[in-house]
């Protein structure tokens, strides 16, 4: 194995040359300059490593393997748990982990400077619900679209507490774009932000919403000889063609539509009900479409084999409406 082509570098020989970016969370309120730092941190020129010591050279682009063609990018949001405690940033002075919807109004200050003062007026703030300590971490971060170089790299952080408006989470996305236009290493050198994806968070979709369907896509767009022949595509974007992009499997969860069939938890009750040979109770029913474990493998199949046993029913007594119903589940088995 020692000798094989596929082995890989131990950490012992990795470690002397892996490099540690100070990037900037967003503590007290979202700034955009947070966001620069981080952009010019992780896209801007690299010094150079000899052995565990920087030398204060700048490696190229070429060096690092990175083309010097533009490309798109996409702009993802997701949370990430964290311990629900306040950390203190030695560099900056600052207390870490209050939740960014409400410490700009509950906490005078998160630097702490000479004196405790600013602690004690910060946990007074926690004790009164004014502001809560996050348990999780609202990151965004930017990819590349193309064959190398496509990895992730996180330019805004935040602690949350989930209890944002859309509104709020609409000021961090456009902090992080408009960011990414300003940044000299941002669109200007690597190319502009194409689409924001995010998870199924329903105050990102409400904001994403409000960002992306200010118009919809013409024959005089650039775009439309792409997509003019993608029938039931959405063709709502932005004004400068921003597109918004969901995980489909947090979309499908809610449902999904069918032949104009909206199929979802009470459709798929009421249909297993008259699968012959089952005892099905209304806990049973319940158990298997609404797993307390959602990586539960074999009750997702038990239950896609049901979805397929339909379409063994006899559908000469169904009425128009059942029909209709029973096409749709028989095309999804």
């Amino acid at each position: 194995m020692n000798h094989s082509i596929f082995r890989l570098p131990s950490l012992s020989t990795i470690q002397p040359y892996c490099r540690q970016h100070q990037l900037k969370p967003c503590l007290g309120s979202i700034k955009i300059t947070d966001v620069l730092d981080n952009i010019d941190t992780l896209f801007g020129p690299c010094p150079e490593l000899n052995g565990t010591q920087y030398t204060g050279q700048v490696i190229t682009d070429e060096e690092l393997g990175i083309p010097k063609k533009r490309s798109g990018h996409t702009l993802s949001f997701d949370e990430l748990a964290t311990e629900r405690r306040i950390d203190y940033l030695p560099l900056s002075d600052e207390m870490g982990g209050f939740c960014l919807e409400h410490v700009d109004g509950a906490v005078e200050t998160v630097r702490i400077g000479e004196d405790i003062k600013a602690v004690e007026l910060a946990v007074q703030a926690v004790k009164d619900g004014k502001v809560h300590i996050a348990h999780e971490t609202s990151v965004g971060a930017i990819s590349r679209l193309a064959r190398n170089n496509y990895s992730a790299k996180p330019v805004f952080m935040a602690s949350t507490c989930k209890k944002g408006t859309w509104r709020e989470s609409l000021q961090n996305i456009q902090t992080v774009m408009e960011g990414w236009k300003c940044s000299e290493y941002g669109e200007q050198k690597n190319g502009p932000i194409f689409s924001v994806a995010s998870d199924g968070d329903s105050t990102r979709h409400a904001a994403l919403f409000m960002m992306c369907m200010h118009t919809e896509i013409t024959s005089e767009n650039p775009l439309f000889p792409f997509i003019s022949g993608l029938l039931g595509l959405n063709r709502g974007v932005s004004y400068d063609n921003l597109t918004m992009d969901f995980d489909y499997k947090h979309l499908f969860k809610h449902g999904m539509v069918v032949k104009d069939v909206c199929i979802n938890r009470d459709l798929l009750t009421l249909w297993l009900e008259r699968l012959p040979g089952y005892n099905w109770s209304e806990t049973s029913i319940h158990a298997l479409l609404n797993p307390t474990d959602a990586q539960d493998v074999p009750r997702a199949v038990k239950l896609l084999l049901c979805i397929v046993e339909l379409g063994s029913l006899d559908k000469n007594e169904l009425d128009p409406s059942e029909a209709a119903e029973f096409e749709a589940l028989c095309l999804l088995g």
